[in-house]
């Protein structure tokens, strides 16, 4: 699960019968939401076993966590990543903390539309032939 905010909630993720999942890059209760209870609700314990809280399993890239609104940790070489892991839920690390909200890069999406020439085949009703 990567670049979502999660707010306004009183529990962000619930996790049930669900193992080995990837959370990265996601804000977990930006500090505008005072409603947060709980960031993240095991019904199973044994699931956070294999959950992992940042993207160091990915091998490659700028390493990066989460963003959660009680992290008290510092960015001592002002790097955006917190220099001491942050406690998911008592058990599970997240090795990467990142220490402003996470925003992900818009992506500007361009539609390209073809222009039916007159007397072309895709027009309807025609043969294809060139009309006079």
């Amino acid at each position: 699960m990567l670049e979502n905010s999660f707010e306004l909630n009183h529990i962000s993720v619930d996790v049930q019968n669900s193992t080995s999942n990837n959370f990265y890059h996601n804000s977990f209760c930006p500090k505008t939401n005072t409603n947060c209870f709980r960031h993240v609700n095991y019904i199973f314990p044994n699931d956070m076993m294999t959950d992992i809280w940042d993207n160091r399993s990915l091998g490659t890239g700028p390493r990066g966590g989460n963003y959660w609104d009680n992290y008290t940790g510092t960015d001592g070489d002002h790097n955006g990543i917190g220099d001491m892991p942050y406690i998911v839920n008592g058990f599970a690390l997240d090795n990467y903390p990142l220490i402003v909200p996470f925003v992900p890069v818009p992506l500007a999406i361009y539609r390209r539309r073809r222009k039916r020439l007159k007397g072309s085949a895709s027009e309807p009703g025609t043969t294809g032939k060139e009309c006079r």
